[in-house]
């Protein structure tokens, strides 16, 4: 918080101020019979009076003006070799009479700041301060809002989060594979903000036709299915696919182990390599292994 107190300046070398001797001078004269004791305590209170008078104005913003029997108090004024001192300020210039028991700080304006000034950095403080008090409630408002918004949001997602969940079970019965169903529940809720639940179940159903179809090959986890997105694999199959010699055909297509024969290799032919590759994958779905699918393929290509 901004201190809201007002402020002299004095600076450091304001006890070794010349008229501070020509205060001492002047009360030696006038004092002549009193003790030494008394003369120094005299000079502290012309000291303690002229900085009363000082911090007065500054206060009240009277650009160097003052009552005298206010700062006399001020500085608890009581015998006569007080009073010396209070004249001795006069005496030096110090301070400057005025009627009607005012005096006035000489060259106060040179050193202190004026009313005006004070007067205008206070009301430029005051704007600033209502300015941030402004600011802090736009932004408490505006944080409410966002923190609203996202709050909104959190209860969106856990709520999407919490329809995924429910829709899980319900594709895993279509999953193939009953192996890592809590690692497959948190892989199934990521895919679903990818695809939706008809496409998720369509995927998993071709690819229990395509296990179906191939025995051989080694299932396939559904966490790392999903997060690979493998729902939207071509396998050539669909759930209904029944015809186990187009199985093997698709399958193999699918998994692209194909061989080429190296004669193949050495001629620009597309249209030769078809032929081949058709003649292949025929003699696979009739059952051949891979040698003798090659063979076929060979014969009936003239390889």
């Amino acid at each position: 918080m901004a201190d809201k107190r007002a402020w002299a300046k004095i600076d450091t070398g304001y006890m070794l101020n010349p008229k501070w001797f020509h205060v001492e001078r002047h009360l030696r004269s006038v004092l002549r019979s009193v003790e030494p004791i008394v003369i120094r305590n005299a000079i502290r209170t012309a000291r303690e009076a002229h900085l009363a008078s000082i911090l007065y104005a500054a206060q009240n913003l009277t650009d160097g003006l003052f009552p005298v029997d206010t700062v006399k108090a001020l500085a608890v004024v009581q015998t006569d070799e007080e009073e010396a001192a209070i004249t001795a300020l006069f005496e030096v210039g110090l301070w400057i009479n005025h009627a009607g028991g005012m005096a006035e700080v000489h060259d106060y304006l040179e050193h202190q700041q004026s009313a005006e000034k004070a007067k205008q950095l206070s009301a430029a403080g005051r704007a600033a301060a209502e300015a941030k008090k402004a600011n802090r409630s736009t932004n408490r408002s505006t944080n409410r809002v966002t923190d609203r918004k996202i709050d909104r949001k959190k209860e969106l997602l856990k709520a999407q989060e919490a329809q995924f969940a429910s829709e899980f079970d319900a594709w895993w019965d279509h999953w193939p594979v009953k192996r890592g169903k809590t690692e497959a529940r948190d892989a199934f809720i990521n895919a679903r903000s990818r695809a939706d639940l008809e496409t998720l179940t369509a995927g998993a159903d071709r690819y229990a036709a395509w296990l179906k179809a191939n025995p051989d090959r080694s299932p396939k986890y559904a966490q790392g299915w999903l997060n690979k997105d493998r729902w939207t694999d071509d396998l050539g199959l669909t759930p209904t696919t029944s015809d186990p010699r187009q199985q093997r055909i698709e399958a193999r297509k699918q998994s692209g182990d194909i061989p080429i024969p190296p004669e193949l290799f050495k001629v620009d032919d597309p249209l030769a390599w078809r032929a081949w590759q058709d003649a292949f994958l025929a003699a696979i779905g009739d059952g051949a292994d891979d040698q003798q699918a090659i063979d076929t393929a060979n014969q009936q290509t003239g390889r």
